[in-house]
């Protein structure tokens, strides 16, 4: 019996919160009000927040991988003059 009056608490504890308390979340925090108004302007629902079919997400994926692949070509070019150095250093040597 304790189990279910526990249980029973939690739901009406939960219910309480979404459909009484979220509504209010703007009011309470401005942050919030904030993150719903960048939601609305880039036309993104609040149901696809964390979907990656969103092309505001696909443009930032295509970002990304583009940044990663500069810098690893940017690093084995600089890996391979280094290699060349060390090997006409090498050269002169003999």
């Amino acid at each position: 019996m304790q189990k279910v009056l526990v249980m029973v608490f939690w739901l009406v504890g939960l219910g309480a919160f979404f459909l009484v308390g979220s509504p209010y979340m703007d009011k309470l925090f401005p942050d919030w009000a904030r993150f719903n108004e960048i939601q609305e302007v880039h036309g993104v629902d609040n149901a696809h927040l964390y979907y990656t079919d969103l092309p505001i997400i696909q443009d930032a994926e295509a970002a990304s991988r583009a940044a990663v692949r500069e810098g690893m070509q940017a690093r084995r070019e600089a890996a391979a003059a280094k290699r060349q150095k060390a090997a006409s250093g090498n050269d002169d040597a003999m």
